[in-house]
């Protein structure tokens, strides 16, 4: 791939279409999600023949289209460079979300930028203001437009043929709690998970009719254990909560008649 990508994004990044800082409102938190797994470099797929063939002609000549953007102007002067521009990033995108054959870590990426550039290109065409005021500016674009640099990084790592093959990421896993005991009553326990990975919640068999609901889960979540009324002796069991190779364990002691 060819090396004036990185500085001709970084500076769209920066500012030069009309891109204003991102805003996240206070307090807001997400909650972690999965980490996904970059591919194992490939120089050899076509996906690569492509960035440094027409798809990647394509997209360096729109940002150095984009780079020689004076952000000064008036919009009405901006518009035949964008447009020409924008329709490079769009055509080369779009080919190379149809024949890449990309990994899906990348071809996800590749059809979001697809579809995002396509729509940005489409508004400075038809000289839809509000639609230019959307898409280019903002938030909203500037995530999108991280998102671009994001793909560039993780392209060139993949078409790098000294990159070292990416490792998957250490799995996390904790509960919010690991004991319970409830009464010889009926009862439910909510047992939040903060994970990065899959996991699955087990009961053991001496659990017997305490039993695990919606016991699967993908990242951070939740899952229910309902122990029935008991009407015999006190009893034990573990919930077992696997992610990867890491286990964090409920123990249960139920009180009995």
């Amino acid at each position: 791939m060819k090396a004036p990508f990185r500085s001709a994004l970084a500076a769209i990044v920066a500012g030069v279409v009309l891109i204003g800082p991102a805003v996240v409102a206070p307090g807001a938190s997400a909650a972690p999600k999965p980490t996904p797994t970059p591919p194992a470099p490939d120089p050899s797929s076509p996906l690569c023949a492509m960035l440094n063939g027409s798809v990647g002609q394509l997209l360096f000549e729109a940002f150095t289209e984009l780079q020689g953007l004076d952000p000064s102007m008036k919009l009405a002067d901006m518009l035949p460079t964008l447009d020409s521009a924008l329709k490079k990033m769009s055509d080369g995108l779009n080919e190379a979300k149809a024949k890449s054959q990309a990994p899906p870590y990348l071809a996800q990426q590749i059809a979001d930028q697809a579809d995002y550039w396509t729509k940005a290109y489409n508004a400075v065409h038809n000289n839809k203001k509000l639609a230019m005021a959307k898409l280019l500016t903002g938030k909203g674009a500037q995530a999108k437009q991280d998102a671009a640099q994001k793909l560039l990084d993780d392209s060139q790592a993949f078409c790098d043929p000294n990159a070292p093959t990416p490792t998957a990421p250490a799995t996390s896993l904790s509960l919010d709690s690991t004991t319970w005991a409830p009464g010889k009553t009926a009862a439910t326990k909510v047992v939040k998970v903060t994970a990065n990975s899959s996991w699955k919640a087990t009961a053991d068999p001496s659990c017997g009719p305490i039993k695990v609901i919606k016991g699967n889960g993908q990242g951070s979540g939740q899952f229910k254990v309902k122990a029935p009324k008991n009407k015999s002796s006190a009893r034990s069991c573990v919930v077992t909560v696997t992610a990867g190779s890491d286990q964090q364990q409920l123990t249960i002691t139920q009180a009995g008649a």
